[in-house]
């Protein structure tokens, strides 16, 4: 075994599920609507596809926009948003880069 590793067993994927996974039903789901996602694009300044340093997760945008608590809400668009600079494709975890 590896010294350098601090666990007793390695790490799998399981694992990780089972710490970062959230039960079903203590997961918020939000269906966002179209005014909704109109008014989110004005806050895109560029994209993971435009721009390689956005590192943002459109959904947090959302989660500012909604209140909504980031650590139990999954979103559901109405329709994609569109970036600005270059007109791709926006979806709930596209790297963006804020306005």
């Amino acid at each position: 075994m590896n010294q350098n590793f601090p666990f007793e067993r390695p790490a799998s994927p399981q694992i990780a599920l089972e710490l970062f996974t959230l039960p079903i039903e203590e997961i918020n789901l939000v269906l966002v609507d179209g005014p909704t996602v109109d008014a989110a694009e004005p806050f895109i300044a560029g994209c993971e596809r435009c721009d390689q340093d956005a590192e943002i997760s459109f959904d947090y945008l959302l989660d500012e926009l909604t209140g909504s608590d980031p650590s139990r809400t999954e979103y559901l668009m109405y329709r994609v948003a569109r970036c600005p600079r270059c007109q791709a494709e926006v979806t709930e975890k596209t790297l963006i880069i804020p306005e």
